[in-house]
């Protein structure tokens, strides 16, 4: 198997393990979501994403989902079909993408790249890494068999690094940057550490 995806399988369940040791899942957020095809823009496969994600039994769905609803009004999900909710952390089913055919995906944790029929190019495999070797969580999408798009999760109160690893890593980035979602300005946060001491 590919080093680099047996790599971010494994440092996938060891940060995870790590994150939900240290924190509620309420304190997840979005700081970057990636598309990896050319069907599908990054806010498509954020709203792909959210759309399964708010079905999810486990947080990191809903985390995308609670993520995407802060950041885009209105909110306008996916109709999903043939939902399925895995114990393995993964979720599926048929979504209806506005005017366009009805589309299988799957989500879930880095460890549903063994499943796919072959592996990612390794520049994707390299940007999934990237986000982990900086902390982040990671929920994989798939459509079909190929591996479409990726979100970058982390605890609120890393979000300014979050924001300053994204950015870094999206200047190496040759397709541009990632979609970096809102995050309050340094000055704001400050204010409001500052009116709560109040």
């Amino acid at each position: 198997m590919n080093s680099t995806l047996e790599r971010i399988i494994r440092r996938g369940y060891s940060i995870a393990g790590r994150i939900f040791d240290a924190v509620t899942m309420s304190n997840l957020k979005v700081v970057a979501v990636k598309s990896l095809t050319i069907e599908y823009s990054d806010d498509e496969a954020y709203r792909m994403l959210a759309s399964l994600g708010s079905r999810k039994g486990n947080r990191i769905g809903r985390a995308i989902a609670r993520c995407y609803g802060e950041t885009h009004d209105p909110v306008v999900l996916l109709e999903i079909s043939g939902f399925r909710d895995s114990l393995d952390g993964s979720a599926e089913g048929v979504l209806a993408p506005d005017g366009g055919t009805t589309v299988r995906c799957r989500i879930g944790p880095p460890a549903l790249l063994r499943e796919l029929p072959s592996p990612p190019d390794d520049p994707y495999l390299r940007m999934i890494s990237n986000y982990q070797d900086e902390g982040c969580l990671i929920e994989i999408l798939i459509k079909g068999e190929k591996l479409a798009g990726f979100a970058a999760l982390t605890e609120k109160r890393m979000t300014r690094i979050g924001a300053a690893v994204i950015g870094a890593v999206g200047k190496k980035d040759p397709a541009g940057p990632a979609a970096v979602c809102r995050t309050p300005a340094p000055e704001a946060e400050s204010r409001s550490e500052q009116s709560d001491e109040r």
